[in-house]
């Protein structure tokens, strides 16, 4: 195992907020509360995106849209930054919680 002397900097890149048309919000904040155990320090990222709306109740596509980087917003308590912004060098890992926005 590596060791690092100080905190690993993380990256957490968000497509949304629900596993049908954004990011799976179970597997985001088990992500976000294991790297907080392990004293990462993580930033939030999603693009500033419209993309189309599915309700999750009947798995059908609406004709609504939502702008990716808000709704992820309420995984992570409005600590979000916009997916341009994103250098992946700065950061020793990029996390991609599951879920079918991601494939959008």
């Amino acid at each position: 195992a590596r060791y690092m002397a100080t905190a690993p900097k993380v990256a957490i890149v968000f497509s949304g907020c629900g596993v049908y048309d954004g990011t799976e919000i179970t597997e985001a904040v088990h992500l976000m509360t294991a790297l907080a155990k392990k004293k990462a320090n993580y930033v939030s990222y999603a693009p500033n995106k419209e993309f189309p709306v599915v309700n999750h109740a009947t798995g059908e596509e609406t004709d609504e849209k939502r702008n990716a980087m808000v709704e992820a917003a309420r995984i992570t308590r409005g600590e979000i930054a916009d997916l341009d912004n994103l250098d992946v060098h700065s950061y020793d890992a990029v996390f991609f919680p599951g879920g079918f926005g991601a494939a959008k």
